[in-house]
């Protein structure tokens, strides 16, 4: 079995999620055949039509505040995945966990696991767990933060949409 999809709860099967984190799962998109059996390996989401990409740092950001977006402007389904950060003056409190995976208005991942353990900065740049999303043409995906943000902290958001079917 593919190594990326060694926690999902409920076996490879349609309807089945992948746990992000401590009470967070998202779906999982897979390919099964005639017996529930995996038809393909995640793997093969690797294998794009387009990739998509954007990359931004925002000062403060406000709550639900866009630190990077992107609008592929084709429907189908995109793996989306990116990297995260936040650098300058931070509080535990408020930094940590402050950053969610928006398609366009609605929340898919919220939030995104992330440590700022002190007043200078988290824990450096991590990946977002990757996740698939069946986009409309008019949708867009964005790294957002989930509430407003310490007065100096920098966030910073890479966002790659790869378009897999």
């Amino acid at each position: 079995m593919d190594p990326r999809i060694q926690n999902v709860a409920g076996g490879p099967l349609p309807g089945a999620v992948v746990s992000l984190g401590p009470g967070v799962v998202a779906p999982v998109v897979v390919s099964t055949d005639a017996n529930g059996d995996l038809a393909s390996s995640l793997g093969l989401y690797r294998d794009s039509q387009a990739t998509f990409q954007t990359a931004a740092a925002i000062t403060s950001p406000a709550a639900n505040g866009i630190i990077a977006s992107i609008t592929p402007g084709t429907a189908g389904l995109y793996e989306v995945t990116g990297l995260i950060s936040v650098t300058g003056t931070t509080a535990a409190a408020t930094d940590s966990n402050n950053f969610k995976l928006n398609q366009s208005a609605t929340g898919v991942v919220n939030p995104i696991p992330y440590a700022c353990e002190g007043a200078t900065g988290g824990v450096g740049t991590i990946p977002v767990p990757p996740v698939v999303l069946n986009l409309l043409g008019t949708d867009s995906v964005s790294l957002r933060a989930v509430a407003a943000a310490t007065t100096g902290a920098v966030y910073a958001a890479l966002i790659i949409a790869r378009r897999v079917g």
